[in-house]
C-alpha cells in the first residue's frame, strides 16, 4: 500500500480497523478441524473455549505486532465484548471479545493491556530475525518481542543484547488470571527460551 501511494505521488498512514483478536476458524480457508473446534465452542465445550481464549491472547499480541512491522501505524482490536449470549449471525465474531458476555475479562484483555503498557509510544519497530521484533523509544529502552511458531527453542539474543541477564515477561493465558499476575523472570541473554506464546524481553 506504502508502495503503491508513493508512486502516486502522496502518503497516508495505514490504520487497521476491526483487528480480529482470535483465530478465525471460520473464513473460507477454514480446514475441516477449525470447522469442527468453532462448532464446539459453538456448542459450549469448556475445553476448546479454553484452547480459544489460549489463543485468542497469543494472537492479541502477534497480530498488532505483525502489523506493525508491516508498516500499519495504529490498530484497532476488535471487538469489546463477546456476543456469544445473544441471537446472532455473527459467527466466529461473537467470541471475539476482550471481555466476556458477562463483562468479565478474559485472557486477551489483560495481554492486551500489557502489550499496550510495554510497547505505548514507540517510534521504531523492526523484525530482527525470524523470532524477534524490537520495538525502540525515544524516553526508554528498547522491548523485543518474541515467539516461535515452530515449537520450542532457545533463543540467543546476545547479538543484539549486550548485558548478560535481561527481564522476561510472560502474558496472561489463562482465565481468572489477571496483568499482576504475569511471571517476570530474569534469564541468560544468551539461552531465551522461547516457543508459541509470545514474551517480552526488556534490559534495566
Amino acid at each position: 500500500f506504502k508502495q503503491k501511494m508513493q508512486e502516486n505521488g502522496y502518503q497516508k498512514t495505514i490504520w487497521s480497523d476491526d483487528m480480529s483478536s482470535g483465530p478465525f476458524l471460520t473464513s473460507e480457508f477454514a480446514t475441516e478441524e477449525e470447522l469442527s473446534l468453532f462448532d464446539k465452542l459453538e456448542a459450549g465445550d469448556p475445553a476448546t473455549i479454553t484452547w480459544f481464549r489460549s489463543e485468542q491472547a497469543k494472537l492479541s499480541v502477534k497480530k498488532p505486532v505483525t502489523a506493525f512491522v508491516s508498516g500499519v501505524d495504529r490498530v484497532f482490536i476488535s471487538s469489546n465484548i463477546d456476543w456469544s449470549g445473544f441471537q446472532t449471525n455473527l459467527g466466529i465474531w461473537k467470541y471475539m471479545g476482550l471481555l466476556d458476555n458477562n463483562v468479565k475479562p478474559k485472557p486477551a484483555f489483560y495481554t492486551y493491556k500489557i502489550l499496550v503498557s510495554k510497547i505505548d509510544g514507540f517510534k521504531m519497530v523492526e523484525r530482527l530475525d525470524e523470532q524477534t521484533y524490537k520495538f525502540s523509544f525515544a524516553n526508554k529502552n528498547p522491548v523485543y518481542i518474541l515467539w516461535n511458531e515452530q515449537g520450542s527453542m532457545n533463543k540467543d539474543l546476545s547479538k543484539y543484547i549486550l548485558m548478560d541477564k535481561v527481564t522476561l515477561t510472560h502474558i496472561i493465558t489463562q482465565t481468572g488470571k489477571t496483568d499482576k499476575d504475569a511471571e517476570i523472570n530474569v534469564v541468560q541473554t544468551n539461552s531465551v527460551l522461547i516457543d508459541d506464546v509470545p514474551i517480552f524481553i526488556e534490559t534495566s
